[in-house]
């Protein structure tokens, strides 16, 4: 025998068995009539792809007719804008959903919150103290050479 025959052979020694085992549970005709026979979906959008923006799970309504619910996109966490991770305690949504949430859903009650991250906005913090220490420091530098300059001047 071929490969063909082969498989069509084990097919039908298949469907033989889903047969016997209907009929052994006594359900006999009906289920073998509610198993062939499927109702056909229509899309109810016009978009006919498969694409990220068209998935659809089947529903049965009350009536018992089979419809397609469209799915919308999975939102996602804001991410830190310096260090690229997750930002904690914020929810995830998309940009419309976010726009309707209330102000303590999107943001974290801080300095950059919702922006930055907690270590990235302490980094920031100590990048400006020391940038400002060392602006003194420079300032202190300058004035005592001015007056070691002002001391020689004078003898």
């Amino acid at each position: 025998m071929t490969s063909t025959t082969t498989r069509m052979t084990h097919v039908i020694s298949d469907c033989c068995a889903i047969l016997a085992k209907i009929f052994r549970e006594g359900r006999g005709y009906e289920a073998i009539q509610t198993a062939t026979m499927v109702q056909r979906l229509t899309f109810r959008r016009r978009l006919s792809y498969n694409t990220k923006s068209n998935r659809r799970t089947v529903v049965k309504t009350p009536g018992g007719r089979l419809v397609y619910h469209y799915l919308k996109k999975a939102g996602k966490v804001p991410r830190c804008g310096h260090c690229k991770i997750k930002l904690p305690g914020i929810e995830k949504a998309r940009s419309i959903e976010r726009s309707r949430m209330s102000r303590r859903r999107k943001m974290v009650k801080r300095s950059y919150g919702g922006v930055l991250c907690h270590k990235c906005v302490k980094e920031k913090i100590v990048r400006a103290f020391l940038i400002e220490e060392q602006k003194i420091v420079q300032k202190v530098i300058r004035a005592q050479a001015a007056a070691a300059k002002g001391k020689k001047n004078k003898k």
